[in-house]
């Protein structure tokens, strides 16, 4: 009896511990898809017309050299 309680216990402490570092743990999207994200932003500006197509170039270089 006294075993099983142990086991549980365990149990109980290891999900614990998984979801406390699945929270502090920073994401993938938040370490290497912010430069994607600001190209995709970029990329809706030239089609819109809000920027030209040298302005659109050089923010991809630019986003493209801090990868």
């Amino acid at each position: 009896m006294e075993v099983e309680w142990m086991f549980g216990l365990f149990f109980l402490s290891m999900a614990v511990g998984i979801a406390i570092r699945a929270m502090t743990q920073p994401s993938k999207r938040e370490e290497g898809n912010l430069d994607s994200e600001a190209i995709e932003i970029a990329e809706k500006r030239y089609a819109k017309g809000e920027i030209s197509a040298q302005e659109f170039e050089r923010m991809k270089s630019n986003l493209k050299s801090t990868q």
